[in-house]
């Protein structure tokens, strides 16, 4: 299978490699679509717990292409997604259901083959069934995932106000979210003038174009828009 290959920090090609083959408890995924995400350009440069040699990529949806011994939750064929964080299930936090804080983790595309591949093998219980979702929707699920948890963490109120700073794709997510979780008024600011068009049309209340070179203009429209401020601020501009 052709894989990306990074042997060192921003030092990659795309390899011939053998196809993995799945061993009991494990499936092998064909990747019909890879995300890239902005740990993405830290891994390249070294960082995030990268591991050399690795195959990045941990945004993914693919087509179940083989079993190993012992799963019988999936059928050849079937299209899924997967969890990118490996965890140990041994330690404290595991045993308390906290598998991101665990002490030995691991991660799909960090130091652990991931999807910037032909295919990716992962443990059964790191596999989820997408259903009817098309390739372009599931392969959303991990960072739809990150931002649930971001606006879960919020604890939105029915009736607040929220304001997001960024218009990519976790600011999109976030204010989608935001709004059918009872934020009265969702008021995402941005810098492209098309990603708040998007924005809009996904169910943002307001936007507001943002000049990176007048930050006090910035300030003083947003507060004239709010006078009494915003119940909710969240920077996912990823500056």
């Amino acid at each position: 299978m052709k894989a990306v290959v990074y042997e060192s920090a921003k030092n990659f090609t795309i390899k011939e490699i053998p196809t993995p083959e799945p061993k009991a408890g494990e499936v092998l995924v064909k990747i019909e679509l890879a995300g890239v995400c902005g740990t993405d350009l830290h891994i390249h440069e070294g960082d995030f717990l990268a591991e050399f040699p690795l195959i990045p990529g941990h945004e993914m949806v693919g087509i179940v292409s083989a079993l190993g011994a012992g799963v019988n939750q999936f059928k050849v064929g079937e299209r899924v997604t997967v969890n990118p964080v490996v965890s140990c299930g041994d330690c404290e936090f595991c045993r308390e259901g906290k598998p991101i804080l665990c002490h030995n983790r691991k991660g799909l595309g960090t130091n652990w083959p991931g999807s910037f591949a032909e295919y990716m093998i992962a443990t059964q219980d790191l596999v989820f069934k997408v259903g009817n979702l098309s390739p372009d929707v599931a392969v959303f699920a991990e960072p739809a995932a990150c931002a649930m948890h971001g606006a879960q963490m919020l604890g939105i109120k029915p009736g607040s106000s929220a304001l997001i700073f960024g218009a990519g794709p976790t600011g999109q997510l976030l204010a989608q979210l935001m709004a059918t979780s009872g934020a009265a008024s969702v008021t995402v600011a941005g810098s492209t003038q098309f990603k708040l068009d998007l924005a809009k049309k996904l169910g943002a209340d307001k936007t507001y174009l943002m000049d990176r070179n007048n930050v006090e203009k910035t300030k003083t429209d947003l507060l004239k828009a709010s006078p009494s401020g915003y119940d909710i601020v969240v920077e996912a501009t990823g500056s």
